[in-house]
């Protein structure tokens, strides 16, 4: 018999308590399944999400699974949902909360390669909606909720072979795509992000010369306002990670340090105008001299919350969650903080709920953690999700 694992796509609801100054550590999965991937993270006041994907081992779950989950001090309440038709084929999700339900994005690789749409109702499981774009290619920080419609960023292959970069806005129902625009004619890479200023949308990303650059374009999608380069192409600059404050954006990104004998990557932040001026200048918000990458940002009402994953020198291929705050103008507010001591860690997130910070990552062999709703989710070797707030 040909036994192969399958992909478990879950949908975690969660709803957040009173900020604190510690941070607690959970395990979200017990350590059953081989392989444990954190895809999106979405918070929104008292509820915040997640999706990963999962493993199973062989004669495991077969499908796709959402589940709601509430939080009620450390008291789970869980019930069993429909499946979620489509998910378990998707390589890519973006995750937004959207009033009482969740915008998923989900990008399809394999058959009829594209990007689908559509409404979660965290309580019920009920999906709702459906829009697909075909053709299109989706990055995990590039769908926002503006209150009264989505947006969503999005790589998209033209018969001419080009991938430009496009901006589209969905309705609110998930029913119907509003309107599309070309940001780009060139062909620009899969790494971009989104932000939703309140007066217009800022997309960071990287162009096919190693360059990042930064579109801020009005919200009814009619034109690009401003184009700045946040990151010229020597040396090379990945993954940006764009968050507005309301009152101007700012991207984080990897960037290419030459530290003889070698090359590591370190975690910048730059500050951008909607204008696409650039205040001050970058700042390397990682500790020099161990390669970072992964470096996740968000706005947390009077504060930038950088976050991202650090080779931490203690044990072979060990990587460690860090953090740092900065102070609206981007000047740093303390040392980088390690968030957990797990090590080999990977698929970082970062979110803020409106009362405080929300981590999650994906790691390996991270000893006993306790076991969001009770016991300990002891790792046996396999990875697991984890939160921490």
């Amino acid at each position: 018999m040909n036994v192969r694992a399958s992909r478990l796509v879950l949908l975690l609801s969660l709803a957040v308590g009173a900020c604190s100054s510690s941070v607690s550590e959970y395990a979200l999965t017990d350590g059953s399944s081989s392989d444990c991937l954190v895809a999106a993270l979405a918070a929104d006041g008292e509820r915040c999400a997640l999706v990963w994907a999962e493993e199973t081992h062989p004669f495991g779950p077969v499908g796709e699974t959402l589940r709601a989950i509430k939080l009620a001090g450390l008291e789970l309440e869980s019930a069993s949902m429909p499946a979620i038709n489509g998910l378990a084929d998707a390589s890519a999700f973006a995750l937004v909360a959207a009033g009482a339900s969740y915008g998923v994005a989900a990008y399809q690789a394999m058959g009829e390669q594209g990007i689908d749409f559509y409404l979660v109702d965290p309580a019920s499981g009920a999906k709702t909606g459906g829009v697909r774009i075909p053709d299109a290619e989706l990055s995990s920080e590039a769908l926002v909720w503006t209150g009264e419609r989505f947006a969503l960023a999005y790589r998209k292959r033209l018969p001419s072979g080009n991938w430009p970069l496009y901006l589209a806005t969905i309705d609110a129902k998930a029913t119907a795509m509003e309107r599309e625009l070309a940001l780009t004619e060139e062909t620009t890479d899969y790494e971009l992000s989104l932000a939703w200023s309140g007066a217009g949308f800022g997309v960071a990303y990287r162009a096919q010369d190693g360059r990042l650059l930064f579109k801020a374009v009005d919200p009814a999608l009619e034109q690009v306002r401003a184009t700045a380069v946040i990151s010229e192409a020597a040396p090379e600059a990945h993954r940006p990670q764009i968050a507005s404050s309301q009152t101007e954006y700012a991207v984080s990104w990897e960037q290419y340090v030459e530290s003889p004998p070698q090359i590591t990557t370190q975690v910048l932040f730059r500050r951008v105008a909607s204008d696409g001026s650039l205040p001050g200048s970058p700042l390397q918000v990682s500790s020099a001299g161990r390669p970072c990458i992964e470096s996740r940002l968000v706005w947390a009402k009077d504060e930038w919350g950088v976050g991202w994953n650090q080779d931490d020198g203690a044990t072979e291929g060990g990587m460690g969650y860090y953090f740092r705050r900065l102070t609206p103008s981007g000047a740093a507010d303390g040392d980088p903080a390690r968030i957990t001591q797990a090590s080999h860690l990977r698929a970082l997130r970062l979110a803020w709920t409106g009362k405080r910070y929300l981590f999650a990552w994906s790691a390996q062999s991270v000893g006993t953690v306790p076991l969001m709703g009770g016991g300990a989710g002891e790792s046996k070797g396999a990875w697991q999700v984890f939160v921490a707030f």
